[in-house]
């Protein structure tokens, strides 16, 4: 899976070739790779509490995981002063122990 965002932009988006895809479909594609073990979703507003605890929940295998500045402030109240900007309280990069540990709150 490629996206767009990660090509050069001589390839438009009016291409053939791109598709949209829908945050079910990515969260999808990830919890069906059980022997996952580094995630790094950054920046991706889109990414739900709910959404993680799925991909923790199919994905026994993963250790590795960097959510910095991904989810919504305003559909999370439970949320933390990181520095100048708040962030959900699992929006971190750590273990999975720690992604664990910070989703107790939500």
């Amino acid at each position: 899976m490629v996206f767009v965002s990660d090509v050069p932009r001589s390839w438009t988006k009016a291409s053939r070739e791109v598709q949209p895809i829908s945050t079910d479909a990515i969260i999808q594609y990830l919890t069906n790779l059980p022997h996952l073990e580094k995630l790094d979703i950054r920046n991706a507003k889109w990414l739900s509490a709910e959404n993680v605890k799925s991909i923790l929940m199919d994905c026994p295998g993963l250790m590795t995981i960097n959510f910095v500045g991904s989810g919504t402030i305003a559909e999370d109240p439970n949320r933390v002063v990181g520095g100048p900007e708040e962030s959900v309280p699992w929006a971190i990069k750590g273990s999975r122990k720690d992604v664990v540990e910070r989703l107790k709150w939500v």
